[in-house]
């Protein structure tokens, strides 16, 4: 994929979400990006095992833009399988413009058909409340904070 497309869709920041939340709710573990035609994008790995699975997806819109998020049924279907066979949580973190919110994939919501734009193919997804989902402030900040000082020499150590 070319660098200007992964950064208008949001996959540059991907790494850098599930690092912070990974220090944030599961300390000591590290993100493991699975390949690019992986269901999920993130083993969570604690000492060796397998603790969680991470979704994550960077949204170029404020939270209260829409009611509901959407994810791929198949993704969502296949990463609730897998979850439940290791018996880990599967969660999904997406940064809003003006928030982060966690997600349980687990609790799927209605299915809707959905057309991409440049698509000719409608694929069926789940839609999650926006407001049901964990807001965290906290850790958006800390993601702007390091993507602020990421070109910052002055902080090299």
């Amino acid at each position: 994929m070319q660098f200007r497309k992964a950064l208008r869709i949001g996959l540059l920041y991907e790494p850098l979400i599930a690092d912070v939340v990974c220090n944030d709710l599961w300390p000591g573990s590290i993100p493991i990006r699975w390949p690019a035609k992986a269901v999920i994008d993130f083993a969570v790995v604690k000492d060796g095992e397998i603790i969680a699975l991470l979704e994550v997806k960077k949204r170029f819109v404020t939270s209260t833009k829409y009611k509901t998020t959407i994810f791929q049924t198949n993704k969502a279907d296949i990463a609730n399988a897998v979850a439940a066979y290791l018996k880990v949580p599967v969660l999904a973190a997406v940064l809003f413009n003006d928030t982060l919110r966690l997600f349980d994939l687990r609790n799927t919501g209605n299915r809707v058909m959905i057309t991409a734009t440049g698509r000719n193919v409608a694929v069926a997804h789940y839609e999650y409340e926006i407001n049901q989902a964990v807001k965290r402030d906290d850790l958006a900040a800390k993601i702007v904070e390091r993507l602020n000082n990421a070109g910052n020499k002055s902080n090299a150590a």
